[in-house]
C-alpha cells in the first residue's frame, strides 16, 4: 500500500539485508483464493472459497451416494433448531463437517454464519433434524454460493452495523446477535453469536448487540490510527441500528425506569455518542444487512441481504457522505499517513517510544 516509489525504495532497503523473491500480487492465502478485479462501482478483492466447498461436498456426496439437493437459503426460513432429545446420530461425522465448514464460513461467506451457529448449538446430540438442517447448509453452498468482494474504501470511516433477535432460541429463550463492521464500504468483520444473558426486552438485546459492534468498531478505529495516523480516519464512526428505542437510548442520557435493565450498555454507547467518536443513526430494517446473521430470513429477503454483502453495496454505507475521496489521483493513503506522522509530536533524543 503506498506510492510506487516508495514501495520500490522500501524493497530495495530489504535487499541489502535478504535475498527477497518476487511473486506479484497474492493469489492465495490460507486457503482463500484471491483475485484483484475492477467493475462499474470500483477496483475489489475476489475472496472465494469455492475449493474448500467443493471438498465438503464431495466427500458428503460421496458417502451418501447420491447428490445433494441444491436450495436458495442455507436454512428453513423463521425456523429455530430445537434440542434432540432421543439418540446421537452420527455425532463424530457431524462434528467432522461443522468443523470443516467453520473456516470458510468465519473467512468469506458471513450469509452462512447464522445457519452454521444454530448447527453448532448441537454439536453434543445431533439428531435427524439437525442432519437435514446440515444437509439443507451444504446444499446451499453447493448450489448458491458466492464469492466475497472486498472493494476499496473511498475514505477511512468505520461503520458498524447491528442486529439481534430477542429470545429467538427456544431452547434457552437468549437472543441472538449478529454484526457487520466495515471501512467505508470494505467489509472487515462479521460474526452471528448467541448472546450469553437473557434479554428483558427487544430494546436489551438490541443494546447487547450494538455494544458488541462498538467494541469492535474500536479496535478498527485504533488500528487504522496505528497504521495511517489518527488526522487520516474520518470522524465520527457510525453505528446503524434498526431499533428506534436503542438509537434513542444512545443519542440520548436519561434512562427510564422501563429502561433500567439497559442501563450498563446504555452508559457505554452513550459515552462514545457524547465524546463524538461515534454516531447512533436508525436504519430500515429492508437495508440492516446484519439481519441476514440473526434469523433464518424468507427467501427473497436473504437475496436482497446476501447481494448486498457479498458484493461490497452496504445500503447503510451508500446513504452516509463521503468526506475524503480515498482512490482519487490526489488523494493517496500513504501521503495522508506520511502528513499524520510529521505531524506528530517528536519524541526527545534517547526516549523510549
Amino acid at each position: 500500500m503506498g506510492l510506487q516509489q516508495e514501495v520500490q525504495a522500501l524493497k530495495a532497503a530489504i535487499r541489502k539485508h535478504v535475498i527477497i523473491t518476487e511473486l506479484g500480487l497474492p493469489s492465495k492465502h490460507l486457503g482463500i483464493e484471491m483475485e484483484r478485479g475492477h467493475d462499474d462501482i470500483g477496483d475489489f478483492w475476489k475472496m472465494s472459497v469455492q475449493k474448500a466447498i467443493d471438498s465438503i461436498i464431495e466427500d458428503v456426496e460421496k458417502q451418501d451416494g447420491k447428490s445433494l439437493k441444491e436450495y436458495s437459503t442455507p436454512a428453513i426460513p423463521g425456523k429455530v433448531l430445537l434440542n434432540n432429545e432421543g439418540e446421537k446420530v452420527n455425532q463424530s461425522e457431524y462434528r467432522s463437517i461443522i468443523g470443516r465448514i467453520l473456516y470458510p464460513a468465519k473467512k468469506a461467506i458471513t450469509s452462512i454464519m447464522n445457519a452454521v451457529r444454530d448447527l453448532c448449538c448441537h454439536l453434543d446430540n445431533p439428531g435427524e433434524e439437525h442432519w437435514t438442517a446440515l444437509k439443507r447448509l451444504l446444499g446451499y453452498m453447493k448450489g448458491h454460493y458466492k464469492p466475497l468482494l472486498l472493494r476499496s474504501p473511498r475514505e477511512l470511516r468505520c461503520h458498524s452495523n447491528t442486529d439481534a433477535t430477542w429470545g429467538s432460541d427456544p431452547n434457552d429463550r437468549r437472543s441472538v446477535s449478529g454484526k457487520l463492521v466495515t471501512i467505508d464500504r470494505c467489509l472487515v468483520d462479521f460474526a452471528s453469536k448467541k448472546q450469553t444473558g437473557i434479554a428483558l426486552s427487544s430494546t436489551d438485546a438490541e443494546m447487547v448487540a450494538g455494544s458488541e459492534g462498538a467494541g469492535t468498531m474500536t479496535f478498527v478505529e485504533n488500528l487504522i490510527d496505528e497504521v495511517a495516523g489518527d488526522k487520516a480516519r474520518q470522524k465520527p464512526s457510525i453505528m446503524h441500528i434498526d431499533n428506534m428505542g436503542a438509537v434513542h437510548i444512545a443519542n440520548n442520557q436519561a434512562v427510564t425506569p422501563r429502561t433500567k435493565h439497559v442501563d450498563i450498555r446504555a452508559r457505554y454507547l452513550q459515552q462514545k455518542v457524547r465524546d463524538g467518536s461515534m454516531e447512533c443513526k436508525h436504519i430500515p430494517t429492508d437495508k440492516c444487512h446484519a439481519d441476514i446473521e440473526t434469523k433464518a430470513l424468507p427467501e427473497q429477503t436473504y437475496i436482497a441481504h446476501e447481494d448486498a454483502i457479498h458484493n461490497g453495496v452496504f445500503s447503510f454505507v451508500e446513504s452516509t457522505e463521503v468526506v475524503v475521496p480515498v482512490g482519487k489521483e490526489d488523494v493517496k493513503l500513504s501521503q495522508v499517513a506520511r502528513e499524520c506522522r510529521q505531524a506528530r509530536p517528536q519524541s526527545p533524543a534517547g526516549s523510549n517510544q
